[in-house]
């Protein structure tokens, strides 16, 4: 039935970026019910000030950069198969050759700044932005590396770099392998 497959990835087309976007918006550490933010986003001046700036200036741009980033992968994953669209996006961006000279640069300036004792202060500033997983990781191999110099090489570097950062690898790692095994079941693999 190429009709019915064709109707169900319609369906999460839609339903899958939505419910992304209401996740994002809706859930905080700031407590707000799904009718407050929509409350704050239609009419602003009738809302807290506090409330306002959470929904304004964390959250929407946050859903905003989601969709940006998110959106061409979802279209590119419901798209039929064969096309570039659907071949894009199981493959990656691979082939994008300053994507990974922009992570470079992101990678090297974190750890740079965290040498000099600047990623808190460019934290504060920038917020969450800064814990993005390219430039997070960075600062968490870079910071317990560090502070752990003066242990020695061996014993204190090498051996406590990965201190915070570890979890993250064998998660990520992991996180990988199942997802693999899931493509090579769907067929994709």
């Amino acid at each position: 039935m190429p009709g019915k497959g064709r109707w169900l990835r319609g369906v999460c087309l839609v339903l899958l970026p939505l419910l992304c976007v209401g996740a994002s918006l809706f859930i905080g550490l700031y407590d707000l019910s799904p009718g407050d933010v929509l409350a704050i986003l239609f009419h602003p001046g009738q809302a807290e000030a506090a409330q306002v700036s959470v929904v304004w200036q964390l959250r929407l741009p946050r859903t905003l950069a989601a969709a940006l980033v998110l959106a061409p992968v979802i279209v590119g994953v419901f798209s039929p198969a064969g096309t570039q669209v659907h071949a894009l996006a199981l493959e990656g961006f691979h082939f994008f050759a300053p994507t990974f000279l922009f992570a470079g640069v992101n990678i090297f300036a974190s750890a740079l700044f965290t040498a000099l004792g600047w990623f808190d202060k460019l934290a504060q500033h920038a917020g969450a932005g800064t814990l993005v997983p390219i430039t997070g990781f960075a600062n968490a191999v870079a910071s317990p590396a560090l502070e752990f110099k003066s242990e020695g090489l061996v014993l204190g570097v090498g051996a406590r770099m990965f201190a915070i950062a570890g979890p993250v690898l064998v998660y990520g790692i992991s996180a990988s392998v199942v997802y693999g095994v899931v493509l090579v079941f769907l067929g994709y693999g």
